[in-house]
């Protein structure tokens, strides 16, 4: 960037505005990630197209090199040196349609707790000298807490020639000197899981946590993404990490399941103008830290996703909330209530409504979610009466029909007792029930054109094709080993007289009206119905009479009763 030749040098100064001297005290950013923001942002506000992070291993340091306006001596001195100077709202916006990101002028601070010394490097677009500076950055962060209560003219500074063309403009910030506890994100093995970015590695966690900060765009693998938060009078900024470009996170469920958008809007209160997406794997997100939705404003990330207080406020807890995630950009509003540290806002009556609409949109969702669980549970246990199960689990699958994997579901392998049991129907009333909610009609036929097929799916026309004949659809139980058809009465016969079955032993058809108070009971159906036709057997064979038949029922009945 230059050739060494000094055509200046001398000293300048930090001046620190007193209003945010009581901030400094206490510390800021101890975030190696969000102070890595601020300098990408700096950036940002230069009007830089592209940002590159490098880790220079041999050396211990880390560069920031961007290809901004750049900066001469008096910038540096004024936008760098001065700390606490708040940008004026009628200069928010900057150029390239974006609008300015820093406001408070203490960005630059971010990284003095994790190096000993900071050089930087610019050459301000249309002129041909470039500027270094040189901070020892102990005498101004002492025992975790910033001393920048005076004016302190000892940072040096040359003027040099540079080598880059006029018309360009370059910024480089050399970290170096890099703490040991730092130094870690230099290693790029594996972490263990991806539960939490606290068992990720250190760059593996570095990496997660800039792209969930940083200005960035959705890469093209998520365009809907990309085109609905998108401003096309925009340009955007592209980051490189160590080689890498980096992009938005987008949360994924286990076993690396995409994440669908399931809802989309735009919602002003006062004020402020946001739009904001829902999204869900329908499977838990990971990692944890991804959960709820991402606030963002000038696409900086304000703080990690939130729940907006939804399971402290609502005082229940949401069984489905870790399903959820998503973004909320603010377009319009909030420039003077965003805090000092840009985690957060100031709760004010806007920012109170606005986390009101999403703490109702958060335990909507959870209710949704728990409500189509609820649904996806009947159809697996319909459909795990069946051979080839796992053909029509995919296909459901592939048309939504189905939502929810049958692992998350908790399904008993062999239910013995019901709290909450279905009505008793064929299986495939039970299917039809089911898929009707789903937006699905229901076709019947007699033979299937494939004689293993029992159910089909037509995407096209939306229909679920059910072959009525197939044996998959017969439900039967087997006694002694004879297996038995089980059908139900749709003609109401047995309701008259108040019987519970019929038995055909020729055809072995066994037909039960499924209304009786007997499947009341909290016993599996398919108990009492194997226990009623023993008995109609019995009966059959003259072991016991009708009357005896009768009065087995109905102590059987006491015995087993709720009460």
């Amino acid at each position: 960037m230059t050739d060494g030749r000094i055509i200046d040098e001398g000293r300048l100064s930090f001046t620190v505005e007193s209003s945010v001297i009581g901030h400094l005290s206490i510390g800021l950013y101890r975030n190696f990630s969000r102070a890595i923001k601020e300098l990408v942002s700096n950036a940002y506000d230069a009007l830089a197209i592209e940002v590159k992070i490098n880790l220079d291993i041999k050396s211990k340091r880390l560069i920031i090199k961007d290809d901004g306006k750049g900066m001469n001596k008096d910038d540096i001195q004024r936008q760098l040196l001065t700390i606490g100077k708040t940008t004026p709202r009628t200069q928010m916006s900057i150029g390239l349609g974006r609008k300015r990101i820093g406001q408070f002028g203490v960005g630059f601070l971010a990284v003095f707790p994790y190096c000993n010394k900071i050089r930087l490097i610019s050459k301000k677009r249309g002129e041909e000298n470039a500027v270094e500076i040189t901070i020892d950055v102990s005498k101004y962060y002492k025992n975790s807490t910033f001393t920048l209560d005076k004016d302190l003219e000892d940072i040096e500074y040359k003027v040099v020639s540079s080598l880059l063309p006029k018309e360009k403009g370059e910024t480089i910030i050399l970290l170096e000197s890099i703490k040991p506890h730092i130094l870690k994100i230099f290693n790029k093995s594996k972490g263990k899981s991806h539960s939490s970015i606290e068992q990720f590695s250190e760059f593996e966690k570095t990496k997660w946590e800039l792209q969930q900060y940083l200005p960035l765009q959705f890469s093209e693998s998520c365009p809907e993404l990309r085109d609905f938060f998108s401003v096309e009078s925009r340009t955007p900024l592209r980051v490189w990490f160590d080689g890498e470009e980096l992009f938005r996170n987008v949360p994924e469920g286990s076993n690396n399941k995409k994440s669908e958008m399931i809802e989309k809007g735009e919602e002003s209160f006062g004020d402020i103008k946001i739009k904001y997406v829902i999204l869900s794997p329908i499977k838990s997100i990971r990692p944890q830290e991804s959960r709820g939705l991402q606030i963002r404003m000038n696409d900086v990330g304000i703080g990690l996703p939130t729940d907006f207080d939804v399971i402290k406020l609502r005082g229940r807890l949401l069984g489905k909330l870790n399903y959820l995630a998503g973004e909320v950009h603010i377009i319009k509003g909030l420039d003077n209530d965003l805090m000092l540290d840009r985690d957060g806002f100031y709760f004010t009556e806007e920012v109170s409504a606005m986390y009101e609409f999403f703490r109702d949109k958060l335990t909507k969702w959870d209710h949704k979610f728990q409500n189509t669980a609820k649904e996806d549970k009947a159809v697996y246990e319909i459909l795990s009466r069946l051979p080839k199960q796992d053909k029509i689990v995919q296909e459901f699958k592939s048309v939504g029909i189905l939502k929810f994997d049958k692992n998350n579901l908790r399904i008993p392998k062999a239910p013995i007792t019901r709290k909450h049991k279905t009505k008793l129907s064929s299986i495939s009333k039970q299917i039809d029930t089911i898929v009707s909610k789903k937006g699905y009609s229901v076709k019947r036929r007699k033979k299937s054109d494939t004689c293993d097929q029992s159910i089909k799916v037509d995407k096209k026309t939306k229909k679920v094709i059910i072959y009525e004949d197939h044996p998959a659809l017969s439900e039967q139980i087997e006694i002694d080993g004879k297996k038995i058809s089980i059908t139900y009465d749709e003609q109401d016969e047995l309701k008259k007289d108040e019987s519970i079955c019929e038995l055909d032993s020729k055809n072995k058809v066994a037909t039960f009206n499924k209304d009786h108070e007997i499947f009341d009971l909290s016993l599996d159906n398919k108990i009492i119905m194997e226990f009623v036709i023993r008995l109609h057997l019995l009966a059959k064979t003259e072991m016991i009479s009708n009357s005896a038949l009768k009065k087995i029922l109905k102590a059987f009945k006491k015995t087993f009763s709720k009460e």
